[in-house]
C-alpha cells in the first residue's frame, strides 16, 4: 500500500510517499481501510525527534492517528481560526494568540493546541485555585507553568474512560459535533499536508483523502 512515510527523524519537509507492507491486525486488533485522515500534532512532533527519549520511533515510520474508514479485517478476540468560525462553533467571546490579549482571573482553561511545555502565559490568566487542563504532549509538569496555586491536569482520555468513539460518532451524526475541514489533500499531497500543518496558520482539520 502507499502511505506518507518518515524515513528518519526530521522536519515534515523530508516526508515522502512510498509503498509499505499492509499491516495485519494482531490479537485483539482490527485492520481499517482508510478513506481519509486528518493531520494530528503527533504526526509531526514524534518524527521531529522531540520525544525520541520517551517515545522512540522505528523507521520507516507511517504517521497517522486521526482517520476514518471501513473495518477490513478483525483478528481473533483477545484480552488561524477566525473569530467568526469560533463563534459559529459556540464561542461567546474570542481573543487573539498574543498573551497580552489573555484575560485575567479565569476559573478554568482548556488547552487544545499549544504544546504542554508552553503554557506559562496561559497559566498566568488563571485565578488562584483555578484549573488548567491540557490534552497535548509532552505530558506537563507543574513547575513548567510557574504556578503552584493552579491545578494542572493532563486529560487525554486514551482509554475511553469518559467516553469512546461511539459517543463521538453519535454526536457527529446528530449534528451536535461539527467537523471543520480547512483543506483537503490527495495521498500524493500528504507530505505537503504535514508541512502546512507545521508551517502555516491553518483553520480546521487538514484532511488527506485516500
Amino acid at each position: 500500500m502507499k502511505a506518507v512515510v518518515a524515513t528518519d527523524y526530521g522536519p515534515p519537509e523530508a516526508y515522502t510517499v512510498a509503498d509499505v507492507p499492509v499491516p495485519r491486525p494482531g490479537r485483539g486488533q482490527i485492520q481499517v481501510r482508510i478513506a481519509a485522515a486528518s493531520i494530528n500534532p503527533a504526526d509531526v512532533r514524534l518524527p521531529s525527534g522531540d520525544f525520541r527519549d520517551t517515545v522512540p520511533l522505528t523507521f520507516p515510520h507511517v504517521p497517522g492517528n486521526d482517520f476514518a474508514g471501513t473495518v477490513s479485517e478483525v483478528s481473533e478476540v483477545g484480552a488561524g481560526v477566525t473569530a467568526d468560525l469560533l463563534r459559529g462553533l459556540g464561542a461567546q467571546e474570542t481573543i487573539g494568540y498574543a498573551e497580552t490579549e489573555y484575560p485575567s482571573g479565569v476559573d478554568a482553561a482548556v488547552n487544545l493546541t499549544l504544546p504542554s511545555d508552553h503554557l506559562t502565559g496561559l497559566a498566568r490568566a488563571i485565578r488562584g485555585g483555578g484549573r488548567l487542563l491540557t490534552i497535548t504532549y509532552p505530558v506537563p509538569e507543574q513547575e513548567w507553568i510557574g504556578r503552584d496555586d493552579v491545578l494542572l491536569r493532563f486529560v487525554l482520555d486514551m482509554d475511553g474512560t469518559f467516553g469512546g468513539i461511539r459517543e463521538v460518532a453519535d454526536l457527529a451524526i446528530r449534528g451536535e459535533l461539527p467537523a471543520t475541514i480547512g483543506r483537503r489533500y490527495t495521498l500524493g499531497q500528504g507530505p505537503q499536508a504535514c508541512v502546512d500543518f507545521t508551517r502555516r496558520h491553518t483553520t480546521g482539520k487538514l484532511v488527506v483523502t485516500i
